[in-house]
């Protein structure tokens, strides 16, 4: 796509937009990924439109020279074939890989640290174009830099360029500020072309801001005097409807039907195939906000513009909203001058300003709706953190928390309902369930609640009620924790403090199981629900329990394990899901006992953690909350992805026991900023193998380091030392989930890990001929081919 450069004052309030790349992450994003995270939940959607998947607000996270950026002024983004993301900056070329760059200024060869202009041609060379540097280009193979240069135009070796392209019959096109356009063809001519008055067919200005090239190979150039379109014969002036001529901005959208020019009056004006203008998409010219350009539509047919309240977004052609941008060095959101905009292969977005760096968006950064309290929004949530939440059966989902308000979300719509508030004058809800009748159970310390929606009745009854104060923590003394309703009706509630009560459909108390007594455990319920034989099941640090009503007491699970058990779930038929430590397990119920089927741990890369939550979709894939973030275990691949605070979420840590699924098929969380919510059916794991480089090979000769990246095969000799393999596997997707490992034959017994950082050093290696292998793995756990 087009990416365009901002000039500098020497030539006015221009883009110089530079060159489109015909083929269609981690940085060091430090702390900011969370602090950035967090503050969009305060900036998310309250009410939207009613459809499937929740739409989220775009929050880009910012990338500067603080996360290894050669410069805070980012001119142009292009990739190469082997998925190197290459930026054009003020201060040198840089090469990111999603957690390092490699950055090539003047002591490396450029003619300039000033590259304003950078396209990648179809044999995998970088071209640059500089600021009074010229033209050149890094080899594909070496990356070493070559200037282009010509006796018969002496006068390329110092001049300032603003844009290049690539035809598809392999010319190079070098758009430059005061002298026109070269034509470089690939038997070396070169052919110039200049502005001439006395001449319609010429260029009607030497200043040259960009690029487009058209499907059929002809290219449109945008100048200073108007925009041309070389047919490959002769230039044709295409004037523009408004009365400025001086062109901005050029845009090609990916299917090359539509070509967007921008004045610098502000003026954005659509053509088609044949450079007639046609209506934009979207609002008015008396709209607001006024849109100054085109920056990209992204692969899902969204608009990303430029306007005059910052950066806007317009999907289907509809209204523009508004994205928030944060900046960190400035504290607070700002409206950036914006220069250029990438989306990358795996469908990521970039967008750079005037010395503001990069802000990115990941592929799916709609994958998680945020919602929280606003306190200029009524409609807003009313409960700022979210401690508990139950679903409904008529499709929405309880939400209670810190301001002790209970409310009901719908999670189509994004609607917000209120309905009781306070629940408890003094204290903060614990727990909440809805029972089949409707009637919602909340649970606060020392108190159960009882309210029917209905009829907005709020029955309030005292849970240690003609019982004895333990000698406990009186911040626990009769706080409820797990509620589950019976196949009877009946609501259980398990204390920390006093055991299990028990009461009836109509809030009167039957009886209490304390501790220590009827087969429980004097252990802190973990999980309680109904089990697949009908009756109740909880879970604790001894493992799994069910009670019995014939024996009057809680027995242990057959064949389930005695060890902490933080969550279970029962699937369709006859599955039982437990979640122990670092594992999820599967089980058959077979009605009188549990049968063991198989176990996703740490061979399978789940991680070493508890998990605080579990739903198993309409699938049978379960997601696991955790304090690592949100799991996905496919039963089936045995593939697990972690999801975090770089796939979008507010904050790694849900809150304990309020993952749930409604009944339209979203799964919301409770966190301490509000709720996340998300469509399961939408979050498929991406199975494309990755691509795996060998990116550099070194050793140590004596003093000396030697690159031997290139010598194949390989020959090491005798006294060499320190032998380093970097391996890298470029992605922007969540890098920090990928790892590597190496396996050395007649040297190691098996692979060995090394991790995320995709290095292998060997101090000193025996005689001997060696093969050595290296893939790399993705974070939805798809390996690489072997290198």
């Amino acid at each position: 796509m087009r990416r365009f450069g901002l000039a500098r004052t020497a030539r006015g309030p221009h883009y110089a937009p530079t060159c489109r790349e015909t083929d269609p992450v981690r940085s060091l994003f430090r702390l900011s990924h969370w602090l950035l995270a967090v503050l969009c939940v305060c900036l998310c959607l309250a009410v939207l439109p009613a459809q499937a998947r929740t739409p989220a607000t775009p929050v880009p996270i910012q990338l500067t020279i603080a996360d290894g950026l050669p410069s805070d002024t980012i001119s142009e983004l292009a990739e190469d074939k082997q998925g190197y993301l290459w930026l054009a900056s003020d201060d040198g070329l840089a090469r990111f890989d999603g957690r390092n760059y490699r950055i090539w200024r003047m002591e490396d060869g450029l003619t300039s640290n000033v590259v304003w202009t950078i396209c990648v041609d179809t044999k995998d060379r970088v071209w640059m174009g500089f600021e009074d540097g010229g033209v050149g280009y890094l080899e594909a193979n070496t990356r070493t830099f070559k200037r282009l240069e010509d006796p018969n135009f002496p006068e390329l070796r110092d001049m300032m360029v603003w844009a290049l392209a690539q035809t598809p019959n392999g010319e190079v096109w070098i758009g430059t500020a005061k002298q026109g356009v070269y034509r470089y063809r690939p038997d070396g001519r070169m052919q110039h072309f200049s502005a001439r008055p006395d001449d319609p067919d010429s260029l009607p200005s030497d200043n040259v801001v960009g690029f487009e090239v058209a499907p059929d190979g002809s290219l449109w150039i945008g100048t200073w005097g108007g925009l041309v379109h070389w047919d490959g014969r002769r230039m044709e002036r295409v004037p523009l409807p408004g009365p400025s001529q001086a062109v901005n901005r050029l845009y090609k959208e990916p299917d090359g039907k539509v070509l967007w020019v921008a004045d610098i009056e502000g003026n954005t004006v659509q053509f088609n195939t044949v450079g007639r203008p046609t209506p934009r998409p979207w609002h008015s010219v008396t709209a607001t906000p006024q849109v100054k350009g085109v920056l990209l539509r992204d692969q899902l047919g969204r608009y990303w513009l430029d306007t005059d309240t910052g950066l806007g977004m317009s999907a289907d052609g509809g209204a523009i909203e508004r994205v928030p941008i944060y900046s960190f060095s400035a504290h607070g959101l700002v409206n950036r001058n914006w220069i250029t905009s990438y989306q990358d292969r795996e469908g990521g977005l970039w967008f750079a300003s005037l010395e503001g760096g990069l802000w990115h968006l990941p592929p799916r950064w709609d994958t998680f709706a945020l919602f929280s309290h606003r306190a200029d929004d009524p409609q807003s949530l009313a409960n700022p953190s979210v401690v508990a939440t139950a679903p409904s059966i008529t499709g929405g989902v309880w939400l209670v928390g810190t301001r002790g308000v209970l409310e009901r979300f719908d999670p189509v719509t994004g609607r917000v309902t209120p309905h009781l508030a306070p629940i408890d004058p003094e204290r903060v809800p614990d727990t909440i369930i809805e029972s089949r009748k409707g009637i919602v159970w909340i649970g606060v310390q020392g108190t159960l609640i009882r309210y029917d929606p209905q009829t907005r009745e709020v029955r309030r009854r005292p849970l240690l009620e003609h019982m004895e104060e333990p000698a406990a923590d009186p911040d626990i003394a009769g706080r409820p924790g797990r509620m589950a309703e019976d196949a009877q009706g009946r609501i259980w509630v398990a204390l920390l403090t006093h055991g299990v009560q028990l009461w009836s459909s109509e809030g009167k108390l039957l009886r209490t199981i304390d501790y220590a007594s009827h087969g429980l455990k004097a252990l802190s319920v973990l999980d309680m629900r109904v089990g697949p034989d009908g009756q109740i099941w909880l879970s604790n640090n001894a493992g799994l329990w069910r009670w019995d009503p014939q024996a009057d007491q809680f027995v242990a699970v057959r064949g389930a394990p005695s060890l902490p058990t933080y969550v279970f779930r029962q699937g369709d038929g006859g599955i039982v899901w437990v979640g122990l430590a670092g594992e999820l397990r599967r089980y058959l119920w077979d009605g009188t006992q549990l049968t063991h089927l198989d176990t996703v741990g740490k061979d399978q890369e789940f991680p070493r953690v508890s998990p605080t939550g579990l739903v198993v979709d309409a699938g049978g894939v379960a997601w696991v909350s955790s304090h690592r973030g949100l799991i996905r275990v496919d039963p089936g691949s045995k593939l697990v992805r972690v999801y975090d605070v770089h796939d979008g979420l507010p904050s790694s840590p849900l809150q304990v026991a309020t993952l749930v699924q409604a009944s339209t098929g979203q799964i919301l969380g409770g966190t301490s900023d509000g709720i996340v919510v998300f469509d399961p059916a939408m979050m498929r794991p991406n199975l494309r193998r990755p691509q795996l480089l060998i990116e550099r090979v070194s050793l140590r000769r004596g003093e000396r380091e030697m690159d031997v990246t290139n010598n194949v095969p390989l020959q090491v000799q005798d006294g060499d030392r320190d032998l380093h393999i970097v391996a890298r596997m470029p992605t922007f997707t969540s890098p920090e989930s990928t790892s590597y490992r190496f396996r050395l034959s007649g040297y190691d017994p098996d692979w060995i890990d090394v991790g995320a950082t995709g290095e292998r050093l060997f101090s000193r290696l025996p005689p001997g001929h060696y093969t050595l292998e290296v893939q790399g793995r993705t974070a939805d756990g798809i390996w690489s081919a072997s290198q």
